[in-house]
């Protein structure tokens, strides 16, 4: 399950930036949050060595950080600038956007493989109840998952050719 149907990754950067295309970057310093916008900018032509890299430490610190001059470029979800804790921390009129991503599944709210199938089912039918009566519906919206809907692999095959692309298919193998 995850909290919005999809999300796109975004390249931002201020709006006094003369930054016109995404190859700008180049040689600049990116702060990036998710493995998207480090795709996004090797699809526009960039490699690694192209642009200085920077990993936010949250997805709302690489925003934030560009703003504030710490960054050239952002490469973040385009839920971040909704965020309450940015809109208080900058002006996110002041940000231009230079690349969008297709559309994404959210990141899933998951469960080990190793549950069982009833108890992953449980799991599954106590939170997407919850929208059902007033008490649930105040209990999603402290947490921010209002737009619970229910998952399947499916929905992430487009992540995962992206994860492909740019770690090769044995990527996550190491954890296992």
């Amino acid at each position: 399950m995850h909290r919005r149907r999809f999300i796109q990754s975004l390249t931002a950067v201020t709006a006094g930036s003369s930054f016109r295309i995404q190859n700008a970057v180049a040689g600049k310093r990116a702060m990036l949050s998710y493995i998207t916008p480090t795709w996004m900018l090797r699809n526009a032509g960039l490699n690694e060595e192209d642009y200085i890299e920077k990993i936010a430490l949250n997805p709302p610190n690489a925003v934030i950080s560009t703003y504030h001059g710490q960054a050239d470029a952002a490469g973040a979800g385009d839920t971040i600038t909704r965020l309450g804790m940015v809109k208080k921390n900058i002006d996110v009129s002041q940000l231009k956007y230079l690349a969008r991503s297709e559309k994404l599944a959210h990141l899933p709210w998951a469960v080990r493989d190793d549950l069982s199938v009833d108890l992953r089912s449980r799991i599954q039918d106590a939170l997407t109840g919850l929208t059902g009566h007033s008490t649930g519906q105040d209990i999603l919206q402290g947490a921010q998952l209002t737009a619970l809907t229910i998952a399947t692999d499916d929905d992430y095959i487009s992540s995962e050719k992206i994860i492909t692309e740019l770690y090769g298919d044995k990527y996550g193998e190491e954890d296992r």
